[in-house]
């Protein structure tokens, strides 16, 4: 399965008409429909019923849809917490020192930094 058929997908039925979902992605309708059948072949099952101008979801689309949109979040989020972390925002940092430099010193360094982005910034490249 890949991940741009299920993004595809999630649009396909969240617009429940394959033309304006072509539209809104970008693609041709033929490259949707292919992304269906290939969805379809992968799972065993119809994902989509033909209803007169749209389409909707089958029960099986419908659990498809709900994982897919879990995988996306879960993609959404580790991006956030790799992005984060790579840019100094986010992660663990350890500090060794003596009682007295950590009661007093310490907590003024320590806001120096944050409020600082050069010093954020030269904290992480050494």
């Amino acid at each position: 399965m890949d991940l741009r058929d299920l993004t595809y997908f999630e649009v396909i039925a969240d617009l429940g008409h394959m033309g304006r979902a072509a539209d809104k992605l970008g693609r041709t309708q033929p490259a949707l429909t292919k992304c269906i059948q290939r969805l379809e072949e992968a799972v065993g099952a119809d994902l989509f019923e033909r209803t007169g101008r749209g389409i909707t979801l089958t029960r099986v689309g419908e659990v498809l849809l709900a994982r897919a949109r879990r995988m996306r979040e879960a993609m959404d989020e580790s991006l956030r917490e790799v992005t984060d972390f790579a840019a100094g925002t986010a992660g663990r940092v350890g500090i060794g020192c003596g009682a007295t430099m950590g009661e007093y010193l310490l907590p003024q360094i320590c806001r120096a930094i944050i409020a600082d982005p050069a010093l954020r910034s030269r904290c992480r490249s050494e």
